[in-house]
């Protein structure tokens, strides 16, 4: 009886088994779809998408932080008119001057300028110096990119911002005694760091849209217009270099006092011998 019940049972569960097979969801091969699948291309798999970095390199190509500086040397025969050129120039790319100083000496007259001016025009007012007064003597300029200080400055003051609204929350949140005077000495803390890191994103931020022109221009009176060619001033520029060559002539002589003593120690010797010459013939 046991025999007959255990076969029973087997063959139930056999047909049980086979027609859950015979009846599945999945209607197909499974080896033969797994084969169509690797037989794809690689050539025509999609592309991975590319990191965020590249991206961000791609866009800030157009996006570069960049200051500029200039610098010019000239040389004028008439600074006061070559100033008041300047200053017009400075007016018309709404620029305006930084710092100003002014020397007059003896035989030189001379400005130190620094102008700012906005970096879309920087080029501009720099061509526009160039064919003021009688020579440029020195013209030279450079860049400086300072994208990655501005892009992590910024990032600074973002992180910073996002910790001082968090100690505020929890200032509101907390109170116990203890933790509001840490949460608060914290929070004066970074108020501090966000200021001194406010304070140079807005210099760095300056630089960038203001260039810098910094100007030296002089004019050398002795070579100047300043002696006319009137009679009063042909006798002031003669007088002057009648005293230049006698300056000359001293310093010639001065450097010729090794010659000088030989001379007058030749003489003395010579004015000896004569001497004995004379007491040997008396």
């Amino acid at each position: 009886m046991m025999k007959k019940i255990t076969g029973l049972y087997l063959f139930f569960s056999a047909f049980l088994f086979a027609f859950s097979c015979g009846n599945g969801s999945y209607d197909g091969d499974i080896s033969s779809d797994f084969e169509e699948f690797l037989d794809i291309p690689l050539t025509e798999q999609p592309p991975p998408p590319p990191e965020d970095g590249t991206f961000k390199e791609n866009q800030s190509i157009s996006e570069r932080k960049m200051i500029r500086r200039g610098y010019m040397e000239i040389s004028s025969g008439d600074i006061q008119a070559d100033y008041a050129s300047i200053k017009e120039l400075v007016s018309r790319f709404k620029a305006f001057v930084d710092s100003e100083n002014l020397n007059n000496h003896k035989d030189r007259v001379s400005y130190n300028l620094n102008i700012r001016v906005p970096s879309d025009t920087y080029s501009d007012l720099m061509d526009s110096l160039s064919p003021i007064g009688l020579a440029l003597i020195n013209k030279s300029s450079n860049v400086e990119d300072v994208t990655n200080r501005y892009r992590d400055l910024e990032a600074t003051l973002k992180s910073k911002k996002m910790l001082e609204e968090r100690y505020r929350e929890l200032l509101s949140k907390s109170s116990e005694i203890k933790d509001m005077i840490e949460i608060e000495r914290n929070l004066n803390n970074i108020r501090n760091e966000i200021e001194v890191n406010e304070s140079r994103f807005r210099s760095l931020n300056n630089d960038i849209a203001y260039s810098t022109v910094s100007i030296y221009i002089y004019q050398d009176l002795r070579q100047s217009a300043v002696y006319s060619d009137s009679f009063g001033g042909k006798l002031m520029k003669s007088f002057s270099k009648g005293w230049d060559l006698f300056v000359y002539f001293v310093l010639v002589l001065v450097r010729l006092w090794p010659f000088a003593l030989l001379g007058l120690l030749t003489w003395a010797l010579v004015v000896r011998i004569r001497r004995k010459n004379n007491k040997v013939q008396n």
